[in-house]
């Protein structure tokens, strides 16, 4: 996508969790896409990929942060994206419980 192309983002929920298939959250955008490359090391801590090095506004902890947080609840996060087209996050909401005090 050209420098001055507007990106538009929504969150959706894929479908109404039942026990046996938990919701999913999807959050896509139409952004600048993701180098095929990069995608296996997104959820590393402090890897940037090459767009994060190309303009040298990422710091490599924002994805890192979600998988950590979203393990410790039980619930899967995977990526899928297309240069050029944008990415898609998808969240699975697997039913969490909470101990009690």
């Amino acid at each position: 996508a050209p420098p001055d192309a507007l990106a538009t983002s929504a969150a959706t929920p894929e479908a109404l969790a039942t026990p046996a298939a938990p919701a999913t959250l999807v959050i896509a955008d139409t952004g600048i896409g993701i180098e095929p490359e990069d995608i296996p090391r997104v959820f590393e801590r402090g890897f940037t990929g090459y767009n994060g090095r190309l303009d040298r506004k990422a710091s490599g902890i924002g994805l890192s942060l979600c998988r950590r947080i979203l393990d410790q609840l039980s619930h899967t996060i995977t990526l899928e994206s297309t240069v050029g087209k944008g990415t898609k996050v998808k969240i699975g909401l697997e039913e969490t419980e909470i101990a009690g005090d």
